[in-house]
């Protein structure tokens, strides 16, 4: 098995207040035979979905993203149950942590949602 991971920042506003994360998203599966694709997925494509995700944060408001997924925001937890919710419909993502500045973060699996 090996794992596939893309990253990306986020810069939201919650009442007000702005707030800087950075995200990591991770497949794990097996490499295509030339060793080059975990479980098939191109990095480029899977960190393009999450940018996606991430811009759509930042546009609307964390608390309105996570609202429309039923998700109350308490912290870097429900920011990974969101990507995570929405990563999975495209994706065998197996966990996804998130930071909230250097030394701060929280990791959610899949399995968990």
């Amino acid at each position: 098995m090996a794992n596939l991971g893309v990253v990306s920042t986020v810069t939201v506003f919650f009442k007000e207040v702005p707030m800087k994360f950075k995200i990591e998203a991770v497949i794990k599966g097996k490499l295509d035979s030339d060793r080059k694709i975990v479980a098939g997925i191109d990095a480029i494509e899977f960190r393009k979905a999450l940018d996606e995700i991430v811009r759509l944060m930042e546009y609307k408001g964390i608390g309105k993203s996570l609202r429309e997924e039923d998700i109350d925001f308490y912290g870097m937890e429900s920011i990974a149950t969101f990507i995570i919710k929405k990563l999975t419909n495209k994706f065998p993502v197996s966990h996804v942590r998130v930071w909230e500045g250097e030394d701060e973060y929280a990791i959610v699996h899949a399995d968990e949602v």
